[in-house]
């Protein structure tokens, strides 16, 4: 079995980049789909405040106090499905008749003020209406909660379908980062593969430009080291040649002096080789 030398995992938690750029594009989704319902939720506001003013202008201005008004504090039933609140009073601030369901809280402020406003109450802030007529003033109003409520209501519904879809389009992310990052994961075992017996380039056809400049350097690192160990090869070789001519002539002396036959010519061998 041929070894290999791999580096050292680092200790620690090993950062993915496909789980970082999941992460950072689901913020950036979730960040983006809270700008969109806020928007949307403001434009639904804004249209709604402008239906609902022209509907407190018509109703206001359909009231003729000569005609309507029988009686003093006559109270008048509305048609079911009637969200808004009138009542009329004159100049001197007598109430000549108003809605009963729904009704105004008694703590509105009366005003002979033409125009739009919005005025407090404990119920909460109302809008309110005002048409100046010689007879009296009338004041249409509506809660500002019940439009805030329409309002959620109706950015809620039309932001629903893009948030069922951040799930599907968080899946389809990851796929395409999975298969995006497929090529480096294929580098990543093509260098696992090297070793010291195998130091041929990689591949450089068939790679996403994005790859290119690494491989090519790793096939340049891959050279260098090739390199380095060639040389290594070429000097341990000669150092063994090297070493090799004299314990050669070392060994011919040795048989040399097993082999005489006087002891005298034995001795002068071994003396020789300092023995």
């Amino acid at each position: 079995q041929r070894a290999r030398r791999r580096l050292p995992s680092p200790a620690g938690r090993v950062k993915s980049i496909q789980r970082e750029l999941i992460l950072w594009m689901s913020a950036a989704l979730a960040l983006g789909m809270v700008v969109v319902m806020l928007t949307t939720y403001g434009v639904a506001y804004a249209q709604i405040n402008q239906v609902f003013d022209g509907e407190l202008i018509k109703i206001a201005e359909a009231v003729n106090l000569g005609e309507d008004w029988r009686g003093p504090m006559r109270v008048r039933i509305p048609r079911p499905g009637f969200n808004l609140s009138l009542r009329a009073y004159s100049a001197q601030d007598v109430m000549l008749f108003e809605t009963a369901e729904p009704s105004m809280p008694e703590d509105l402020p009366k005003t002979h003020e033409p125009g739009f406003a919005l005025m407090p109450s404990a119920a909460g802030p109302w809008r309110v209406y005002m048409h100046v007529a010689p007879e009296g003033v009338v004041q249409v109003a509506q809660p500002e909660a019940t439009r805030a409520s329409l309002a959620r209501t109706l950015s809620l519904r039309m932001a629903l379908p893009e948030l069922v879809l951040i799930p599907l389009f968080v899946l389809f992310m990851a796929w395409a980062l999975r298969r995006g990052l497929a090529p480096l994961h294929v580098v990543g075992r093509r260098v696992e593969e090297r070793h010291a017996k195998r130091l041929d380039p990689l591949p450089v056809t068939d790679v996403p430009a994005e790859l290119r400049p690494l491989i090519e350097q790793i096939n340049a690192l891959l050279a260098r080291v090739a390199k380095s160990m060639e040389a290594q090869r070429r000097f341990v070789a000669d150092a063994a040649h090297d070493s090799r001519t004299p314990v050669a002539a070392l060994a011919l002396q040795a048989q040399v002096a097993e082999r005489a036959a006087q002891p005298a010519t034995r001795a002068a061998a071994f003396a020789e080789l300092g023995l």
